[in-house]
């Protein structure tokens, strides 16, 4: 027999598991720095959100981060910016329509007088007029009537087409009694687009503008042509006046204050005012286009979709 240490017996066991803890060991802490790096790289984008959404609901609608990633991660945040800017937008655009409507409302009511006395008080004279058989007067006095009743209701901001054309006919109508033969308008109106609903007072300032700037500076006849149709969900309404025009440089101009604050010093006012509201009520759907030629003619062509779709849509963002 011969005795053996167990120093001696168990060397290479000692030795085999020296090395594995030696190689174990720095993957251990390889693999614990993986996983942090992976848990953080998970939970970073995750917290961010996690604080913006807190801010949102404090009522702070501004992104606190510029990129996520391309992972989905990115497409998450990006949709999460998208979605801020949008309620940014809406918030934006019913507060300035808000704004708007008050506005005019308390320039109505400065300048309103009692408008029950003045219907009764063109009632009366249209009534005299008839006894006195004179048939244009009472028609002039019906004319003017419709006028103030359209423009003084403040009830409705929203009208159909045909209300908008009926108004402009009782403008017009008064116009033709001025210039006489001197003034032709045409009236083309495609039936499927008297039903679309539209912002209140979009067509008369185009007229009014026709007569400001281009009938009575001009010499000769004067020729209205109002055209309204549907392409597709867009509704295209046309005017346009053979009057003095504007020559180029000055249509550069006008296009340029138009993209401008609104300017109630500005000849162009009424321009001005019908491209804001288009702007408030359907932001990046409506466009208004103007093209002239000087001595020659002046057009004006707004497009926009219908006024139903863009309410129902922001309705069911509201409600939602």
């Amino acid at each position: 027999m011969k005795r053996i240490p167990y120093s001696v017996l168990y060397e290479d066991a000692r030795k085999t598991a020296l090395m594995n803890v030696l190689i174990g060991l720095p993957f251990l802490c390889m693999l614990v720095i993986a996983t942090l790096f992976i848990s953080v790289r998970f939970t970073q984008p995750i917290n961010v959100l996690i604080r913006n959404m807190k801010e949102v609901e404090k009522g702070s609608f501004e992104v606190r981060f510029k990129s996520l990633g391309n992972d989905e991660f990115g497409v998450l945040g990006r949709h999460f910016t998208s979605m801020v800017e949008t309620i940014n937008d809406l918030i934006e655009r019913k507060f300035r329509l808000e704004l708007e409507n008050k506005s005019t409302q308390l320039k109505v009511l400065q300048s309103q007088i009692n408008p029950h006395f003045l219907y009764n008080a063109f009632q009366s004279i249209g009534t005299l007029a008839l006894k006195h058989k004179a048939v244009e007067v009472y028609s002039l006095l019906t004319s003017l009537s419709h006028i103030m009743r359209y423009s003084m209701n403040m009830k409705e901001d929203i009208v159909s087409l045909k209300q908008e054309v009926d108004h402009v006919k009782a403008f017009l109508s008064l116009q033709k009694q001025r210039f006489g033969s001197k003034f032709e308008y045409e009236l083309n109106i495609e039936k499927e687009a008297e039903l679309m609903r539209i912002p209140k007072m979009i067509l008369q300032p185009l007229v009014e503008n026709s007569f400001k700037h281009g009938f009575e500076t001009r010499t000769g006849s004067g020729k209205l042509l109002i055209s309204a149709g549907l392409n597709g969900e867009e509704l295209i309404l046309t005017v346009s006046d053979n009057g003095k025009g504007i020559g180029e440089q000055e249509l550069n101009q006008l296009k340029t204050r138009l993209q401008q604050s609104y300017n109630q010093t500005d000849e162009h006012i009424g321009l001005q005012n019908i491209y804001e509201r288009l702007r408030i009520y359907y932001g990046d759907h409506a466009s208004m286009q103007i093209s002239s030629q000087e001595n020659h003619d002046f057009t004006v062509v707004i497009k926009l979709t219908t006024i139903e779709e863009k309410r129902d849509s922001d309705e069911s963002i509201n409600r939602g």
